[in-house]
């Protein structure tokens, strides 16, 4: 049986910024190929596992079970002749927690650069500057160069992805913190579902997806739904704690409260988009984890989107519900989720 905790770590080490899904991709891929009839990968490098209904009667639903692959992160924006790079998001990065940042460059070639995000010295700020949060655009990156011919021959170009330095780190009890758990823990759920039901009898044909590009427009998700036109969608995803400070009374999914059932999102900055789960989805998913004794809660929110809002509105529609593991401190360097997610076990 799978570790749950080491293979949470192993992913959370990997960089996958959007757009440089690969080295996810393929690890994922040699993973569910132990428990999958097929496994490929498409042209926009979503991971697509498929596992065979038992009957062929060709009536049986298909279903799309899918987490998405990449993490929040830069992209390099401009190459200075002193040799900083300039960056501007490819997520939603926020801009205070950025400077002093450890970061890895992920070139087009497929090299690995340790850099960090540099910023006036305190010493030389002016009063109102020590107060101010300079935008990301504003900051500059190191390398450890002192040229920008330097920088290229490191292999660094315009429009490659940088991501927070990947870590993981155990804290006290089943709390572990680190990059990426936003989504390489819906990556790890993947992993053990294929694991669970690789000898099952399924009376449906099962497609598990790794999804690309989620954090820049949510392209990867879709792609793959078109491709398998599944009747059934279930993302998973991350969504906020209620046991942090200021969303006590916002939310009301705690970490370790269980996965959560996600019944309401919505955008509304912008991408007028979210999901509102079919009830008949909602009380399949309630019964299934009742008679699992699988402790769960339940979410709500606004702001906050997935790529199920996209999925649900391939072909004639898919009946789409989102899955969740509430987590602290969410798009940062140090997201913290309890890794007792990962050990529930289903009949």
């Amino acid at each position: 049986m799978l570790n749950a905790k080491n293979l949470l770590r192993d992913y959370m080490l990997i960089p996958s910024g959007s757009g440089y899904e690969k080295r996810m991709a393929y690890r994922l891929k040699e993973d569910l190929a132990k428990y999958a009839d097929e496994v490929k990968i498409d042209r926009l490098g979503n991971v697509i596992a498929y596992f065979k209904a038992a009957s062929s009667n060709n009536n049986q639903p298909k279903v799309m079970l899918f987490a998405h692959m990449d993490q929040i992160g830069f992209v390099v924006t401009n190459i200075a002749e002193n040799g900083y790079l300039r960056l501007n998001k490819n997520g939603s990065v926020p801009d205070k927690i950025v400077p002093g940042l450890a970061l890895l460059v992920q070139t087009q070639d497929d090299r690995l650069i340790n850099a960090v995000v540099g910023e006036k010295s305190y010493h030389v700020m002016s009063a109102s500057e020590k107060e101010l949060v300079t935008p990301i655009p504003s900051l500059f990156v190191d390398v450890g160069v002192r040229t920008k011919q330097e920088v290229l021959d490191l292999g660094i170009n315009i429009g490659d992805s940088v991501v927070y330095r990947p870590h993981f780190e155990e804290l006290q009890g089943s709390y572990v913190t680190g990059t990426s758990i936003d989504n390489r823990g819906g990556c790890v759920a993947l992993v053990l579902c294929a694991e669970q039901l690789a000898d099952s009898a399924l009376d449906c044909d099962l497609y598990i997806v790794g999804s690309v590009q989620e954090e820049h427009n949510m392209h990867g998700a879709m792609t793959a739904a078109n491709l398998i036109k599944p009747d059934i969608a279930i993302a998973l995803d991350v969504c906020l704690a209620s046991d942090s400070p200021g969303l006590e009374e916002v939310f009301s999914s705690a970490t370790g409260d269980g996965p959560a059932i996600n019944m309401y999102s919505f955008h509304g900055r912008g991408t007028l988009n979210g999901v509102i789960p079919p009830p008949g989805l909602v009380q399949l998913v309630k019964r299934v984890a009742q008679e699992n004794k699988i402790k769960h809660s339940w979410f709500a929110s606004r702001g906050i989107l997935t790529d199920a809002t996209y999925v649900q509105n391939v072909g004639q529609g898919v009946a789409t519900i989102d899955l969740s593991f509430p987590v602290k401190y969410a798009h940062s360097p140090c997201v913290l989720v309890c890794q007792t997610y990962w050990t529930v076990s289903f009949k």
